[in-house]
């Protein structure tokens, strides 16, 4: 009896314990969402709702399986299964941005939050404590009455045997004493099967940090000569974002050793200070241990050599055979060559082949346009490129763009996010205006009168990229028209 009263205790002591981490953890994240939602609609209410990721555990000597056993990811923290937020606001429109930072929230616990924004219903004055209590009190319900079941079965079990059995006794015992240490030491398990299982879940929950850990880790033991070769590769390859994400993740003194490496290395780092950074998988590659001495090369010289000596190609790194100057034909035809042998030495002859001219980097202006008078003076360059319009952000260039392209481009974006960037030249706006479904339009114009556009706003930017991409699509498919 003695025991069993033990077990009652810690199971009804331990499920509070769990209960309160997860709903204070609720409350926080509902605090910190409704803060965000209010920024744009002062009256809006939240509520959060967010299930712990469980786990199950067999303990020995007791017929008794645990199945809300507490995980923590990085930093102790809670991770979970699943978050839905319901945003109740008047506003015809929530804008993605303040989604976006709501959703945000979330993702240091490893969940995506399912969001919804409703109307609020006619009677919408409950206290918001009270109503998540109502949402977790059912089950915090179910789970002492079936703790409650599970001990009156085991003492139901144990009284069906004989008392004086000192082998049911010292099971009894060893598996108290193995669920008291369980939760007095927290989520620090002994138990290899149980660590097995809660390392399990908790990876699959943190995947893109633990991934992003990893990869920094091996970027960090690449040695010097590899990173000289891929940081070559990327330069005459154009895989400038790439570049950008290696180097971010590069300690101080590998990135001196890498730009003393290459005059064109040199430059090539201050280039990439203008740069967005992408994340691939070059640096993986096992022909990174020891490549081939082609860091002077750019793909179009490269491209001449391969066509000379065919079975060079099977042993390029997959950045330079994507980006190397050669149609498919004559690449089939370099991989069915055979090659007698796979030792780099065979291709010392490279190191002898004339450096190749460098790429001509081109920074970026970085020129600030604070108004309209401004703008109106950028727009009057005459032909401006591609890589001017990109340098200088200004919505002005979508007079540029036909107005099916601009229509894509604004479908992107709701009313209240336009409204937000809605500074541009008059022209430039009645084309925008024209490109607008009416209601939508009128959701628009209600919303720049209420508040004030800005050309620092976050939504300006994205779509001053999307005009610059579409300009560039544009860009592409007369250039082919022209070859055909």
């Amino acid at each position: 009896m003695k025991y069993m009263l033990s077990l009652l205790l810690l199971l009804f002591s331990t499920s509070l314990y769990a209960n309160e981490d997860v709903f204070e953890l609720q409350m926080n994240l509902q605090k910190q969402s409704e803060e965000i939602v209010r920024q744009f609609d002062e009256h809006a209410k939240v509520i959060v709702k967010i299930e712990e990721q469980k786990v199950e555990r067999k303990l020995p000597g007791l017929p008794l399986i645990l199945s809300d056993m507490k995980i923590r990811g990085p930093g102790n923290r809670i991770v979970l299964k699943e978050a839905k937020v319901t945003i109740y606001s008047h506003a015809p429109e929530m804008p993605f941005l303040i989604q976006e930072l709501v959703g945000n929230l979330f993702k240091p616990y490893g969940v995506e939050a399912q969001i919804e924004v409703q109307l609020p219903p006619k009677k919408f004055n409950f206290n918001v404590t009270e109503a998540l209590y109502e949402l977790t009190r059912p089950t915090m319900l179910v789970v002492y009455v079936a703790y409650i079941l599970v001990a009156l079965a085991m003492g139901l079990a144990l009284i069906s045997k004989s008392t004086q059995d000192k082998r049911l006794r010292n099971l009894v015992k060893e598996g108290l004493g193995e669920l008291k240490s369980i939760f007095e030491g927290g989520s620090s398990v002994k138990a290899s099967a149980f660590d097995e299982s809660v390392s399990s879940v908790t990876n699959q929950n943190m995947a893109a940090s633990n991934d992003a850990d990893t990869d920094s880790n091996l970027v960090k033991e690449l040695t010097e000569e590899a990173l000289i070769a891929i940081f070559c590769d990327c330069y005459w390859s154009k895989e400038d974002s790439y570049a950008k994400y290696l180097w971010l993740k590069l300690p101080l003194e590998m990135r001196k050793k890498v730009m003393n490496a290459k005059p064109m290395l040199k430059e090539y780092a201050g280039y990439l200070s203008d740069v967005e950074p992408q994340a691939k998988s070059y640096h993986q590659e096992m022909y990174y241990l020891q490549p081939l001495p082609i860091q002077h090369l750019s793909n179009e010289d490269l491209s001449e050599i391969v066509r000379g000596k065919q079975s060079l190609y099977a042993h390029l790194p997959s950045m330079r055979s994507a980006h190397i100057s050669m149609d498919v034909e004559e690449k089939i035809k370099c991989l069915q060559e055979s090659a007698s042998s796979l030792d780099v030495k065979d291709y010392d002859f490279l190191e002898n082949k004339k450096e190749s001219a460098t790429r001509g980097l081109r920074r970026r202006m970085n020129i600030q346009i604070n108004n309209l008078e401004e703008e109106q003076q950028v727009l009057q360059i005459p032909d401006p490129s591609i890589e001017v319009m990109e340098d200088i952000v200004v919505l002005g260039w979508a007079e540029k763009l036909d107005e099916d392209s601009l229509s894509e481009i604004l479908k992107k974006f709701n009313a209240a996010d336009l409204a937000s960037a809605w500074d541009a030249p008059l022209s430039v706006l009645e084309k925008f205006k024209s490109c607008l479904p009416e209601k939508k339009l009128n959701l628009v114009m209600s919303y720049v009168e209420k508040s004030k556009p800005s050309r620092k706003s976050q939504v300006y930017s994205m779509l001053h990229k999307e005009i610059i991409q579409a300009l560039r699509s544009n860009e592409r498919e007369q250039e082919n028209v022209d070859v055909a």
